[in-house]
């Protein structure tokens, strides 16, 4: 549901300066717009009652009941007091005002001014003085300031109670959100978001109410129906009541097509009126969708090398093992100019009837083995490596191979304020992209994939999906027809893509020397690097030659024209100041690093922070992970595993005994001390 109605907008809070803080959602603090580790459950449970305090004293005592409920352990104040220690400890390395918590006779007051909840609490008393149009878009705005369960992860008992008050905030948003919207005709586009809600909420008769009456006024008065009979099943099982006056009576009108319960009386209601929306889209000859959707968004500039991974990635289309596209004289498709287009005698590629692709002398192109293996390939590598960089880059190349579209979708598996895609979300933009009517996509995610199969069957589709989390959240995406192509990026291999639908995999990692050398010169100037070679390839080595890292350094020597490059590469020198150096805008090395920490286990968490503090010169072993964590070696070798397939550790040539050695990147090493600092301090307060 949240995927359906969040807005970025309102989300303002969590970038820009200053201190934000989180409870709509797991609990969230940022400085400057970069997360704050807040230390474990007792830290995070005591920051909690604080926020939900809302700037009134908390005692001591409070605070032990609401982080440990029935059963305080002896030393509950104590730890109250170094939990209250480690949160400001952490405010101060993260940039923030630690004195934000205040010390006040027997308790803490926390000050806060950028507060999710309290924001939402601002937009929803401005929605109940606005115009209808402005109402239903402050609220939608509102809606999505929630980001999941509120303060998720926190299992106190006592907290989950107060924070229950702020989901009922949320339904209550959400429902004045669909009655404005019902207002405005916005039925069609309710059906999917009440629906979702009713699942998860059946005894909420005002959700059902709303439900029914979108599904009536969208031509579907029989589901209408079919919802009341749900409801007031549950209601009389679960409740032994009937459902309430409300209910029963949009009930009857439906049944009787009342003119008071049609989209049409509701719009000579609205005729006229402030904010009023044109008739409902049903009502209006249907726009035409774009014959073939074209996605992709701008290729990267100044991109630089990756020539064996082009070629990679162009055997997908021109394999000659017998399992791809051939000319029926087996004469094969060559590469003229290199633009990715498959040229035979310069005549390019066409369609002759619609039925299949031709060479436009007629040369026809078929299948040898009609295995219909659909080329598939996944993009994979460390954070900031230029893996949507090549993705987008090749997928312009070889556009003209697929004039049935090219689909596009950024899956926000490693997002830092919002959840992963779900398929079925995608799903759905997809099939509009590929001219479905609404009305036409099924609700469940089986039923849209199968659609999409169906749609793209035969057709010559290229999808690209950036960011991909896991297998699961992109295996319902797939084309099934193996004219189609798809390419993914994602931080790992995604191995189960590789076992189950013969996936390829095509690895990036940072540029070579030269090639750091030559992105350097076409993003800052080539005179300008020319004049300054040296420092240039020390620069480039400074940033670990990682693409991400290299075009923020070029973009601050852009934005300043009186710096040096010998000036940048002697700020990036000091190993404790370079993550805070490559930061520019809205880019930053230290939050791609972050998100991949983010997602490991407790127990790898602890062994790439302590690799950080050996940082050993010719790598490590499993048996030296083994010592540091002191784990046995068995457990050691899954958590170098861990650490590769999240892109935080590197394999290296096996050891003079033949086992494996791991290694990290320089930037890596930086962020994992930090964390070593960081976190294993807090412990230790």
């Amino acid at each position: 549901m949240h995927e359906v109605i969040a807005s970025p907008t309102a989300r303002a809070g969590t970038s820009g300066s200053g201190m934000w803080f989180g409870i709509l959602g797991p609990l969230a603090v940022t400085v400057g717009g970069r997360p704050v580790h807040i230390g474990g459950s007792r830290t995070r449970a005591t920051l909690a009652a604080l926020l939900l305090a809302d700037g009134r004293i908390v005692s001591v005592e409070r605070l032990i009941d609401q982080v440990w409920g029935e059963e305080p352990p002896l030393s509950g104040r104590n730890q109250v007091a170094i939990a209250v220690s480690a949160l400001r400890k952490a405010f101060r390395a993260a940039g923030g005002d630690p004195d934000v918590i205040e010390t006040v006779a027997s308790g803490y007051r926390l000050h806060t001014v950028a507060l999710d909840a309290r924001q939402a609490e601002v937009n929803l008393a401005r929605a109940r003085q606005a115009p209808p149009a402005a109402k239903a878009a402050l609220l939608r705005e509102t809606l999505g300031l929630w980001r999941g369960q509120v303060l998720g992860g926190i299992g106190s008992r006592p907290l989950r109670a107060v924070a229950g008050r702020w989901e009922e905030l949320r339904l209550s948003a959400l429902e004045d959100w669909a009655e404005a919207e019902l207002d405005l005709g916005g039925h069609r586009e309710l059906v999917g978001v009440l629906g979702v809600a009713v699942a998860e909420h059946p005894l909420r008769e005002r959700i059902r109410s709303q439900l029914m009456l979108a599904l009536h006024r969208s031509g579907r008065r029989a589901e209408a129906l079919e919802v009341y009979d749900r409801g007031r099943t549950v209601l009389v099982e679960e409740l032994g009541l009937e459902p309430g006056q409300v209910l029963r009576d949009l009930h009857a009108a439906i049944l009787r097509d009342e003119p008071g319960v049609r989209w049409a009386a509701a719009g000579a209601r609205l005729a006229g009126g402030a904010g009023a929306r044109q008739p409902d889209p049903g009502l209006r000859p249907a726009r035409v969708p774009p014959a073939v959707p074209s996605q992709l968004p701008p290729a990267v500039s100044a991109f630089i090398g990756r020539c064996a991974e082009f070629a990679a990635l162009d055997a997908l289309l021109d394999r000659r093992d017998g399992k791809g596209l051939a000319l029926q004289d087996g004469s094969g498709l060559d590469r003229r100019d290199g633009s990715g287009l498959d040229r035979q005698n310069d005549k390019g590629l066409a369609r002759r009837d619609g039925s299949g692709p031709a060479l436009q002398d007629g040369c026809e192109l078929d299948r040898r083995d009609g295995n219909g293996e659909l080329p598939l390939c996944v993009v994979y590598g460390m954070a900031g490596v230029g893996k949507t960089g090549l993705a987008v880059s090749w997928a312009h190349r070889v556009a003209d191979r697929f004039p049935d579209g090219r689909l596009f979708a950024d899956l926000r598996g490693h997002h830092r304020h919002a959840p992963p895609l779900r398929p079925e979300t995608v799903l759905d933009r997809f099939l509009r992209a590929l001219g479905m009517p609404e009305k036409s996509i099924p609700a469940g995610l089986d039923e849209r994939a199968a659609l999409f199969r169906s749609l793209l069957e035969g057709k010559r589709t290229l999808i690209v999906l950036d960011d991909a989390a896991s297998a699961a959240q992109v295996r319902p995406l797939l084309a099934g027809s193996d004219s189609c192509c798809v390419v993914i990026t994602a931080r790992s291999p995604l191995g189960a893509l590789v076992a189950q639908d013969g996936a390829r995999c095509v690895g990036l990692d940072v540029l070579s020397p030269e090639e750091a050398e030559e992105l350097l010169a076409r993003m800052v100037g080539a005179d300008r690097i020319a004049g300054e070679r040296p420092a240039a390839r020390r620069l480039g080595e400074l940033c670990d030659r990682l693409p991400l890292a290299l075009r923020i350094a070029a973009a601050k020597l852009i934005s300043r024209s009186d710096w040096t490059v010998s000036g940048m590469a002697a700020r990036l020198e000091s190993e404790h100041g370079r993550l805070d150096e490559l930061r520019h805008a809205e880019l930053e090395v230290r939050g791609g690093f972050e998100l991949s920490y983010r997602g490991l286990p407790p127990a790898a968490k602890l062994a790439f922070r302590r690799l950080g503090l050996l940082d050993p010169p010719g790598g490590f072993a499993a048996w030296t992970l083994a010592a540091l964590a002191e784990v046995p070696l068995p457990i050691a070798e899954r958590l170098c595993e861990h650490l590769v397939d999240a892109q935080l550790v590197r394999p290296l040539d096996r050891d003079p005994a033949g086992g494996p050695r791991y290694g990290l990147h320089d930037l890596v090493r930086l962020y994992s001390r930090e964390r070593a600092h960081a976190e294993e301090e807090l412990r230790a307060g």
